[in-house]
């Protein structure tokens, strides 16, 4: 029946906005907005966070609804002046780049559909429309043959993998699994608790084990199941920031002996920090060896699946019982997305759940195998991505990123008022600056604390100043076997040449020649 009120207060109420017709001013505001965005050169507001903050003071929820035109002069005055212009080419700083255009139409289809991908009812065409996706990224990853994926899509026991809102969702389901699968020759965790069964297999406690520049979701996933964040145990890494292979073998040596529950051995393939590949068949190896559960997290660097001349950087990950990509980092989607893929079906069902009323037994509903419920269907971004760039696009645009980051890296290391600290397996790197009265001093515990605090006024200034961007980390040289301040670059944007690259550095040592006047 429809509603009384709706006819009479259609032009003037809030049931004008459920109207089919589009508020065209107001659409045509937004696209005036985007297109001021895409056209701003400066990265970064001079308005510091103390300063926003007060801006953003606490405001009651209107009584009555405002007009659409007070909204857009909010966003216009308060919202995109101070937006990080992350698709500028001389952002060179961060895992979030400039997206392809055609994302930004879609984007409103994706709305208007509204789609729950947590189940049919709610997700028709949708539901297909993802595993056809995971199954199309299973194949690049596993490679399995063409009759294996035929009958994938349409049978509901054979779960290839599960779209999620990121990465950190899809590594802690991954370290679910291998903790849930470990431990199932000795009771049923999700019904009893981690505590029972690890007290009845005689285990001390449960462990993950990594290098320190594991992604931080991989400690906070042992504390959300049970196995505490001490729990994952740091492996030294090499000079080219790769696990050490012998100290995992000692490591897992120990737990045996130690009575320690291995939950899984997590590789890394392109780290956040420094874009460095973990030697993952090696670590395979170990896995099938100890019959640890194997997890490899490629939120970054799985994307050079894609890549002739790069796919060497993940050989040994179709060897991975499950393996977390991020959409939203080098497959150029939006925020909110990524997947994790399970090696064969049946590890599946370690993170499934049902409800009578929602998500069925047998059912081809997407939430019986996903931690979390509803869920938009992203998954639209991610069959666009694949199918208007394909392997080659894909390919082009890695490819050139990583020749830039690997010439910027030779350029750095060339000059001499600049130190190169890791040199780029893809296409993120350190480094960092050195002050010039510092330059020909020998390394000491002054001199480096003298160096780092400069860098971290440097990067400040920058980014303060707004026309260029890159981030910082901390860095533990093996060279001196210290903590060092460390530029870091990762070149994402396609459009980001090497000359905006040389641009950036320009204007780092113009605004360190400032800072050293003023010291």
């Amino acid at each position: 029946m429809e509603n009384p009120l709706y006819k009479e207060n259609l032009v003037d109420s809030t049931f004008s906005y459920f109207d089919e017709k589009e508020n065209v001013g107001f659409k045509n505001a937004i696209e005036n907005m985007v297109l001021d965005y895409l056209a701003d050169e400066q990265i970064n507001s001079p308005a510091s966070t103390e300063q926003l903050a007060k801006c953003f003071g606490f405001k009651r929820v209107p009584e009555e609804g405002q007009l659409a035109e007070t909204l857009i002069q909010e966003l216009e005055e308060l919202i995109l002046p101070h937006s990080v212009n992350t698709g500028s080419p001389y952002f060179i700083g961060h895992m979030t780049s400039l997206l392809p255009n055609f994302l930004r139409p879609l984007s409103q289809l994706i709305t208007t559909l509204n789609q729950n991908s947590v189940k049919v009812e709610t997700a028709k065409a949708a539901t297909f429309y993802e595993k056809q996706a995971l199954a199309m990224l299973h194949k690049e990853i596993y490679g399995y043959s063409d009759e294996y994926y035929k009958n994938l899509v349409g049978d509901p026991s054979k779960i290839s993998g599960v779209v999620t809102s990121g990465g950190t969702i899809a590594n802690l389901m991954a370290l679910q699994c291998g903790r849930d699968i470990s431990l199932a020759p000795y009771g049923d965790v999700e019904e009893d608790g981690i505590y029972s069964v690890l007290n009845s297999a005689g285990f001390t406690k449960s462990v993950v084990l990594g290098t320190h520049l594991g992604h931080y979701s991989l400690v906070k996933a042992m504390g959300l199941l049970g196995m505490g964040r001490s729990g994952y145990i740091q492996i030294g890494t090499d000079d080219q920031q790769r696990l050490k292979v012998r100290e995992l073998r000692c490591q897992l040596e120990r737990c045996r002996q130690e009575k320690i529950h291995v939950a899984a051995i997590v590789g890394i393939a392109g780290t956040t920090e420094c874009g460095s590949f973990d030697p993952l068949d090696e670590m395979a190896d170990l896995a099938e060896e100890f019959g640890v559960y194997f997890h490899v997290d490629a939120a970054w660097g799985g994307a050079l699946m894609f890549s002739d001349e790069h796919k060497h950087l993940l050989k040994g990950v179709k060897r991975a019982d499950s393996v977390t990509i991020d959409g939203h980092k080098q497959l150029y989607l939006p925020m909110g997305i990524g997947v994790l893929l399970f090696k064969t079906p049946e590890k599946a069902k370690h993170v499934s759940t049902e409800a009578d009323y929602i998500i069925r037994k047998n059912s081809q509903d997407l939430g019986r195998v996903s931690i979390e419920g509803s869920r938009p269907a992203k998954v639209f971004y991610l069959q666009a991505a694949l199918k208007l760039f394909g392997k080659s696009g894909y390919s082009e645009i890695l490819d050139g990123c990583i020749s830039v980051a690997r010439n910027l890296s030779h350029y750095i290391d060339q000059s001499s008022e600049f130190e190169l600290l890791t040199t780029p397996q893809s296409n993120i790197f350190l480094y960092r600056y050195l002050p010039t009265a510092l330059r020909d001093m020998k390394s000491s515990e002054e001199r480096e604390q003298a160096i780092n605090d400069f860098n971290i006024r440097l990067q400040e200034a920058q980014k303060h100043r707004g026309k260029t961007f890159v981030s910082r980390t901390k860095f533990m040289s093996p060279k001196i076997n210290e903590s060092l301040v460390a530029l870091r670059v990762v070149i994402a944007n396609p459009l980001s040449s090497l000359d905006h690259c040389k641009e950036v550095l320009r204007d780092q040592l113009q605004l360190a020649r400032e800072l050293e006047k003023s010291i």
